[in-house]
Order: structure tokens, then sequence, then C-alpha cells
């Protein structure tokens, strides 16, 4: 009867433990996945992704930060005789810096209570592209473009 319910309450401690994993583990991929290119505050910084999709064009791309803060994405194309393209990133600044070759980004920041707000217009080539707005708090993310624009 002693070893049936120690192995009972083995078996509730290991089930408690599995839970509480469970719980550090969604914590953690939410971390991970709340975007890790802006969120200052998580402990997450990607170096570089490989995606093996033969939808995409790109074989893999590498994010560059210097004090936790994005400057660039270095993206590698299939086609060994495309040139990587290189996604710039402006921290709370103006076009006047805009070199207008590729895709460039001026984000501005703030946190309010405990949430971080970032506002980030897009340029392709010196023309504006669209702004895109992300919300991140501790439990949850959102990001949507609110002005888009064609170009010919």
């Amino acid at each position: 009867m002693i070893l049936k319910s120690l192995f009972l309450v083995s078996v509730a401690v290991f089930a408690l433990n599995e839970a509480a994993s469970a719980n550090t583990c969604t914590d953690a991929v939410y971390q991970n996945q709340s975007p890790m290119m802006f969120n200052r505050e998580s402990f997450v910084r990607v170096d570089s992704v490989y995606i093996n999709d033969d939808s995409s064009s790109w074989k893999g791309k590498k994010y560059i930060y210097n004090n936790g803060i994005i400057e660039k994405v270095r993206a590698d194309f299939k086609n060994e005789n495309h040139a990587p393209a290189f996604w710039i990133f402006y921290n709370d600044t103006n076009e006047t810096v805009l070199k207008n070759e590729g895709y460039e980004y001026i984000v501005s920041g703030e946190k309010t209570q405990d949430t971080l707000l970032y506002d980030i217009k897009t340029y392709y080539k010196g023309k504006f592209e669209y702004t895109q707005l992300i919300r991140i708090a501790p439990n949850y993310f959102v990001s949507f473009p609110i002005i888009r624009t064609v170009h010919n």
C-alpha cells in the first residue's frame, strides 16, 4: 500500500512538473516568436535563420544587432548568381538618413506601461511603401500595415 501511495504521489509530482515545464516552454516560445527583430526586452537575439522552402527565393537570413537593436538583415538567395540583399533599419530618425537602395526601414519605438509600441516606415529605393504598427505586451503581439502605396 505504501509503495502504491508513493508511486501515485511521484506520478502526481511528475505530472505537475510537466505542466509547469510546459508553461515555461510556452513562455520561451512566445519570447522567441514575438517578433525577435524588435522586441528589445526579449532574451532572444536571432543570429540567422535558414528555411528549407522550395517556394521561397532565399535560403537564409542573418539578423545583425547592435546593443540589442536591429541594424540590418542579410538575405541570401537560392540563386548563387544573385548578390545578397540587405534590409537596413534606422532607429528614431527621419528620411534624411535613407540611402535610396533596396529596402530601408525607419523604426520609432516607445514603451507605455507594459507594452512596446513600434511604428515602422518601409521604403523601397527611397520611395515610401507603407507604415507598419507593432504592439508587444507580455502576453500578446499584434502587427498590421496602416498605409499602403502602389508603385508603377
